[in-house]
């Protein structure tokens, strides 16, 4: 599986944190006129540690687009680049590969070698050490710029509170004031600096979409240019069709219902309770359905899972050894991984 590995692990570790979250804080939606919050009710509800677990929870949904974005690209550099490079080699007879000489035509071998050269590092991205490590500092910093937009802009500050108790919020004050909760307030959350950071969070999701989408076209496209087996084109189509139908798990389970709480929020739309409390189920119903869905579409995965939890019990080996006019057989006892 190679790095793709590592993409299970986190995976894993996402599906689990997020499970947990969801569990223990059960956070309820609660949207009106001039704010909308999500306030934790389950066993773990009361500040600090309730805050802690929402903020988790927001930090996962942020790393759900980021894996789902990493996977389009990683998909995308190995079908549509490693394939226009072998097409670039094989469209031109090569010569002497001492003197490093890729085509017949010198004019066109600098333009040629070039492309190659650019295909060839694009395409073993993925093996690089400086390159993986590269990476994974830019989905940090990715990481830690949502969690600066969620702390600043979501964090509840006096005045917010203090419109909360007042109206007091399908809670008494008292229990009002010990439970965690995060959202934006139109009245208490506006200043310029939210304003750039909203506007940077909104950029952030359009530029993920278009990355996602553009992966998708260039796939699709390169199965009708290619000359790819049909096999193989099978193959990369049964994988794309499972990207995209882990994308449509999040977006609708996620990104759909926090986007309607917040359209509900800045055109300042009544909604009812009935209205908050189905966004809010839905919201509750992603840390089921996503694992789910990865584990019954990626085969890869579940052979994954199935070795990290279950442990193979260790086979006999009896090999036999010749001593003098006679055979003596020694078992040796032999773990397969």
């Amino acid at each position: 599986m190679g790095v793709y590995k590592y993409g299970f692990i986190l995976t894993a570790i996402h599906d689990l944190v997020t499970s947990l979250c969801v569990v223990l804080s059960i956070p309820k939606v609660i949207s009106r006129n001039s704010y909308v919050i999500f306030i934790a009710t389950g066993h773990v509800s009361n500040f600090p540690y309730g805050q802690i677990l929402l903020i988790i929870l927001f930090q996962m949904m942020f790393l759900s687009l980021l894996i789902l974005t990493n996977s389009f690209i990683y998909r995308y550099i190995h079908i549509c680049k490693v394939t226009k490079l072998y097409q670039q080699f094989t469209s031109k007879t090569l010569v002497s590969i001492k003197s490093i000489q890729l085509f017949e035509d010198t004019k066109a071998a600098t333009k040629h070698n070039l492309v190659a050269i650019q295909g060839t590092q694009l395409s073993y991205i993925y093996t690089r050490r400086k390159c993986v490590i590269v990476l994974f500092a830019v989905n940090i910093l990715i990481l830690l710029n949502c969690g600066l937009i969620m702390v600043v802009c979501s964090w509840p500050n006096a005045e917010f509170r203090e419109q909360l108790y007042s109206e007091q919020v399908e809670f008494d004050i008292s229990a009002l004031k010990q439970k965690s909760f995060l959202g934006f307030s139109m009245k208490h959350s506006v200043n310029t600096l939210t304003i750039i950071l909203v506007i940077d969070g909104m950029l952030m999701m359009s530029v993920f979409s278009v990355i996602g989408s553009y992966c998708t076209w260039g796939i699709r496209s390169m199965f009708k240019n290619t000359s790819l087996s049909n096999n193989t084109k099978k193959a990369h189509r049964k994988m794309l069709r499972i990207l995209l139908l882990q994308s449509t798990c999040p977006t609708v389970l996620l990104y759909a219902p926090t986007s309607v709480c917040y359209v509900l929020l800045f055109a300042s739309v009544p909604a009812t309770s009935s209205v908050t409390d189905a966004l809010g189920i839905t919201l509750l119903l992603y840390p089921l359905f996503n694992p789910l869905v990865t584990i019954f579409c990626v085969k890869d995965y579940r052979r994954f899972l199935i070795n990290a939890f279950v442990k193979k019990k260790p086979t006999l080996n009896v090999q036999s050894i010749g001593l003098a006019d006679r055979n003596v057989y020694v078992p040796f006892s032999k773990t397969t991984n």
